[in-house]
């Protein structure tokens, strides 16, 4: 009787050694699939990243060339038209405004770097990662 307590007591003993294992080994699995699928998470968060950036920096240069063209069609439609009765040389005062003009037009383009700067991220908030920024299209 004792004998067969003590083969049970093993066999038990055995199984739950045996589950013991299998439950680690079932852990280990889930574990690399999570760690796997984070990787894969990451790769596609880097890759959807740079697409964005190289969007943004896409419509960013088309705007630039956009409103240059403008500046450079309201000053060609101002200049002549608010100076014409001016000095019959062509000097003195509409050479003063295109002088302006020009430091209008850089002023503006040094502020369009800014604000690309700006898009780029160098606004960052302090604690802010780029995995905190989402692009949410709400429509």
């Amino acid at each position: 009787r004792q004998q067969r307590r003590r083969e049970l007591e093993e066999e038990w003993g055995e199984r739950w050694r045996r589950r013991q294992e299998e439950e680690r080994e079932w852990e280990d699995r889930v574990e690399r699939r999570r760690l796997e699928w984070r990787k894969n998470m990451e790769g596609m968060l880097s890759q959807h990243r740079a697409e964005m950036e190289q969007m943004q920096a896409r419509v960013l240069h088309v705007q630039q060339g956009m409103i240059t063209q403008i500046v450079g069609l309201v000053a060609q439609w101002s200049g002549p038209s608010l100076h014409s009765g001016g000095l019959s040389d062509g000097t003195g005062f509409a050479n003063h405004h295109s002088h302006h003009h020009q430091d209008y037009v850089s002023q503006m383009m040094q502020n369009l770097h800014h604000v690309s700067g700006i898009v780029h991220g160098d606004n960052r908030v302090d604690g802010e990662s780029q995995d905190d920024q989402f692009i949410v299209d709400e429509g």
